[in-house]
């Protein structure tokens, strides 16, 4: 807290190549989620910064412009900002509007906050599917559950998982300091139930921290993540069920079971 009539807090991407300070007039107690085609693939939870005159938002390592990648989509009125490195987004601007994703705060727990809902896939032209991802010949005839398929927001990453009826699926929702940043709700097919293909050439980038066993892998550009091979034999292959179509992400996020991946050593310190 900076004073009596103001609270500071301190944010950064997962490697810490962008960091910064918010302050602001009270304590956060509230934000947003939408419900936008790009907005559920990342998870954003928002707070609006509608007065940049007051500089609520101080950037004290790297900058926007040249540390976070930019995608934008439709009318490119919404740029959306993240970190190539690590696949955290900062922040969204419209104009003179900045939206501040407070995933990337540290030490705020979601969970505490009232969260409203804006059906933002109700605004605007929308968002249309990417076609499906092709799978291999004999991929249907081979007995597998029912497939989901997906994309990540640009369509570069393509993604089909055979899962079974998504009802009866088990979500996880993981607080580990990556996993949070990016609202990933996590389902887990055998490895061989899965098809990833890249419709752009190098758009899927990995990142790895703590001991290295989890390749988390998102797209480079528009920055959704995608999956999470794991370097353990016969693990199944995490996916991201905000990727998949078809499947109400909502509903996911509410009945995921808790992982309390914050607790697993080596416990995250932010980088210098």
């Amino acid at each position: 807290m900076a004073s009596a009539t103001t609270s500071t807090y301190h944010g950064n991407c997962h490697c810490g190549a962008f960091k910064y300070t918010l302050t602001l007039p009270a304590p956060i107690t509230s934000a947003m989620h939408c419900a936008c085609s790009i907005c559920v693939r990342h998870g954003f939870v928002w707070t609006y910064l509608t007065d940049p005159a007051a500089a609520p938002l101080a950037v004290t390592k790297g900058s926007i412009e040249d540390t976070l990648a930019c995608y934008a989509w439709g009318t490119k009125a919404s740029k959306f900002h993240f970190c190539a490195t690590c696949g955290s987004a900062v922040v969204a601007t419209r104009g003179p509007i900045m939206a501040l994703n407070i995933r990337t705060l540290q030490d705020l727990p979601i969970d505490s906050l009232e969260l409203a809902y804006v059906d933002g896939a109700s605004i605007g032209e929308p968002w249309k599917p990417y076609p499906a991802v092709a799978t291999p010949e004999g991929w249907l005839q081979a007995g597998r559950p029912k497939t989901y398929t997906g994309s990540c927001h640009c369509g570069a990453v393509r993604i089909a998982a055979a899962l079974g009826e998504i009802e009866g699926v088990e979500v996880r929702s993981c607080n580990c300091s990556l996993c949070n940043r990016r609202g990933e709700l996590w389902v887990y097919p055998k490895s061989e139930d899965v098809v990833v293909r890249e419709e752009t050439e190098g758009a899927l980038r990995s990142y790895r921290f703590g001991k290295g066993v989890g390749e988390h892998r998102f797209c480079g550009v528009c920055g959704v993540s995608v999956v999470n091979p794991v370097a353990v034999e016969g693990a199944p292959l995490p996916v991201n069920a905000r990727c998949l179509e078809g499947v109400d992400v909502k509903a996911l996020a509410e009945r995921a079971v808790k992982v309390d991946g914050a607790k697993v050593e080596p416990l995250y310190v932010v980088p210098e």
